[in-house]
């Protein structure tokens, strides 16, 4: 399974193709659970529903820059989205069943072996978070991968 580099404003962060198809997954889910979510935060959910399922090994990208277009309003949003996603992630405690990570349709047609426990999620996740908030010291070249 690839890497993938999610980049915002010159600051970034590798993570696991896998991982960071689940999160997106999970981010979408939240913007589903908003009703009042502005049209760009539909299409960026549209986006990154795409970039989880696709199967896009090594080239997962939130387009960060794109969708947020430098404007703190909507990344304030989206650190709010990606606060009550975290929650979500963690309600899954103790396990993510492969099942249910299977039911998902991440990765194309790759599908999960095994049973996740969401901590290992809190990395990517909480990196997104720190990324949108301007908190993300790593670039492409300093990051670690998730």
């Amino acid at each position: 399974m690839g890497s993938s580099f999610t980049g915002y404003q010159g600051r970034g962060f590798w993570a696991r193709d896998g991982k960071l198809e689940l999160w997106l997954y999970l981010m979408c889910q939240e913007i589903d659970s908003r009703p009042d979510a502005p049209g760009w935060l539909r299409e960026t959910r549209a986006a990154w529903h795409e970039q989880a399922t696709a199967g896009l090994n090594g080239c997962i990208s939130a387009a960060l820059d794109q969708h947020l277009a430098g404007d703190p309003a909507r990344a304030g949003l989206l650190r709010a989205v990606t606060a009550q996603a975290i929650s979500r992630l963690l309600a899954y405690q103790p396990a993510m069943s492969r099942d249910l990570l299977n039911s998902f349709g991440l990765g194309g047609d790759s599908s999960w072996t095994t049973d996740l426990d969401p901590a290992t999620m809190l990395p990517v996740a909480e990196a997104f978070g720190q990324l949108l908030a301007g908190a993300l010291a790593w670039d492409a070249t300093s990051s670690p991968v998730l």
